[in-house]
């Protein structure tokens, strides 16, 4: 419902965007009586049939009444709200679309009471992780420790894929939803599953859908196709993956440094608020990063692994880690190979050494190149025009600011407090510390460089978005963690015999980094509508609204004057249909005629048409 207090002061059933004065909440309850008001208590009242808002009212008292999964207000006279914002007798009713405030956690926030425990439950693994690799302890044993890097990092997935309900409309719900056909059909990336409207190559409109890497968007769709078409099935191959990045970092961290700085690393990424919103689908590329910044890391903690072994089994992990990089995002997967050269050139004595040397890191790439061909190749002769098209649009990122996503060269300097909870000027402070700390210098430099490579590149390229730079965050955070030891190195020189007192400055060091890069109060404007948050209100309020669409049409159908920001959620949620956000007579008929499905117009707010073809089926309540 909503109301506009610089028009008139009758609450509506519909209307195209909620605002701060158009959210009401539940004032009273008393035995099932309630009453409706404002976030400033302003009371809603009943006036004759019809609902009116205005201050200095006296509130009506209503019941809210559920049925079939399904929320319907009824005045105490038992009347129910009818779509044209009247109150009738038992027919028809007007569903609601409520968002439930959720009760203030220990501390006052929205962040849920089981998020705390979570949270605290990994803060003490990594504690204790951290004190027991400073005392040397022989208890820490290499499989409990895997074990418990797998429950900290996973308890913070699980918390971030279940703190919304909903998909966030950049870019989440196109995963999804073509996710979710990927599940029913293999072997074609939709978008639509069919289209009546023009051919169009743009993303967001389009049939075929080639405008990311494949392999993230199967994995979802295998969880789909396990789970179902839910949230939870979408975000879930993303807590799986960065259940195990801690192990990786852990690793990198125990070659390069030592093992408390391996630690430290690991926790400082496992905490870290950016990772947490792109696991909870909130920032622009979402899983696709994640899933990148997985396939990224493995291929670095086998290289290491590699060059301290020679074995075969992390030979070939590095192809697959470098081809799934790349079949999930594009060729800044292949970065492995950079490193891996400078490693060489940094450890060989001349050029002979180096050329015998590099022969291994070219079969690894051409064996990487093997596996990220068949798809290009699949989806160029097959799909011709999509795939030339985004290969192109890939290429304009470096020279345009490709749908407006552009900043000045220091964009990402400027976001390094939203990656890493850190003024730049600290982390480069830290970075040149961590230097000190560093074991095997010919491969600190190696990533150093790879981390500097990356910020110029994409600092020189047109096109910026947050988390371009921030696949290489794991080595960042190693850097950072490194930091903090070499300044506890320093301390312990200075204080001679206060090994506890050293110690105990860098498990403090490391929480307050831990605490400084990590918010409980995150989720506060995306939870309260009294914040100004009100998109992502929406957002749910829409997603909501289909779920119950779903039980008032035939599958297989077709969605007419659907939001244009609803289309996506609309075709996730319900069974095999196409949405359009077509409302105009001659539009309307031509999607009519080129179709044989059962086609519903939703009364929405937006628009309406005459009705005049027993095909197309008006739904007033949307």
């Amino acid at each position: 419902m909503s109301a506009d207090r610089n028009n008139a002061p009758y609450v509506l059933s519909n209307r195209q965007a909620a605002g701060g004065w158009e959210i009401f909440k539940v004032q009273t309850q008393d035995e099932g009586v309630i009453t409706l008001t404002d976030f400033e208590n302003n009371a809603i009242h009943l006036e004759s049939d019809t609902l009116v808002w205005e201050k200095g009212s006296l509130p009506t008292k209503f019941r809210l009444e559920e049925s079939d999964g399904r929320i319907y207000l009824q005045t105490i006279e038992g009347n129910y709200l009818e779509s044209s914002s009247f109150f009738v007798g038992e027919s028809p009713k007007k569903d609601l679309v409520v968002h439930q405030l959720r009760s203030r956690n220990v501390f006052g926030g929205y962040f849920p009471n089981y998020g705390i425990v979570l949270v605290l439950i990994s803060l003490a693994i990594y504690v204790y992780l951290i004190t027991a690799s400073l005392k040397e302890s022989k208890k820490l044993n290499d499989p409990l420790t895997y074990l418990l890097l797998i429950v900290a990092n996973g308890s913070i997935g699980l918390i971030a894929i279940n703190l919304f309900d909903f998909l966030f409309l950049w870019d989440e719900q196109f995963h999804a939803l073509v996710a979710k056909n990927l599940s029913a059909n293999p072997s074609i990336p939709l978008l639509y599953t069919e289209h009546c409207l023009p051919h169009s190559l743009n993303w967001t409109e389009g049939t075929i859908w080639l405008h990311k890497q494949p392999l993230f968007l199967y994995q979802m769709a295998a969880s789909i196709k396990l789970f179902g078409a839910s949230v939870f099935s979408v975000r879930l191959p993303s807590m799986i993956m960065m259940s195990f990045v801690g192990i990786f970092i852990y690793r990198i961290g125990l070659h390069v440094f030592n093992r408390t700085i391996g630690l430290i690393g690991s926790a400082l990424f496992c905490f870290s608020a950016f990772k947490f919103y792109l696991m909870a689908g909130i920032y622009h590329t979402d899983h696709n990063d994640v899933a990148f910044i997985f396939y990224i890391t493995l291929s670095f903690w086998a290289l290491i692994e590699y060059l301290q072994t020679k074995s075969k089994w992390f030979f070939g992990i590095i192809i697959i880690g470098a081809a799934f990089a790349v079949l999930n995002k594009w060729l800044t997967g292949f970065i492995v190979y950079y490193t891996w050269t400078l490693i060489l050139l940094f450890k060989s004595n001349d050029l002979k050494q180096f050329w015998s040397e590099w022969k291994a890191t070219l079969a690894n790439f051409f064996g990487s190149l093997l596996v990220v061909l068949p798809w290009q190749l699949y989806t160029f002769f097959r799909f011709t025009e999509e795939a030339t098209h985004e290969y192109e649009l890939n290429g304009k990122h470096l020279t345009e600011a490709v749908e407006n996503h552009g900043g000045e060269w220091y964009y990402y300097l400027e976001h390094s407090i939203d990656h890493y909870g850190l003024h730049i000027a600290w982390i480069i402070v830290a970075i040149l510390l961590s230097y000190f700390s560093a074991r095997k210098r010919e491969y600190f430099f190696p990533l150093l460089f790879s981390i500097l490579t990356v910020y110029v590149f994409f600092s020189w390229a047109a096109t910026k978005m947050m988390a371009f730079t921030y696949l290489l965050s794991p080595i960042v955070f190693l850097m950072l963690a490194a930091g903090i030891y070499s300044c506890a190195t320093y301390l312990s020189s200075v204080i001679k015999n206060k090994k506890a007192l050293v110690n105990f400055f860098i498990t403090v060091s490391s929480i307050a980094l831990i605490f400084n890069t990590f918010n409980l109060n995150l989720t506060e404007n995306y939870i309260n509508p009294k914040t100004s948050n009100y998109l992502m209100l929406n957002i749910e309020v829409g997603q909501k609204k289909f779920k119950n669409l779903k039980q008032d049409i035939t599958d297989g159908s077709v969605l007419l004057n659907v939001k244009y920001d609803e289309r996506i959620a609309a075709m996730f949620y319900t069974n095999n249909t196409i949405a359009y956000s077509s409302s105009n007579v001659q539009e309307v008929r031509s999607i009519e005629s080129c179709s044989n499905k059962v086609c519903y117009y939703l009364n929405n707010g937006i628009s309406t048409i005459e009705m005049d073809s027993p095909s197309i089926i008006s739904l007033p309540n949307y």
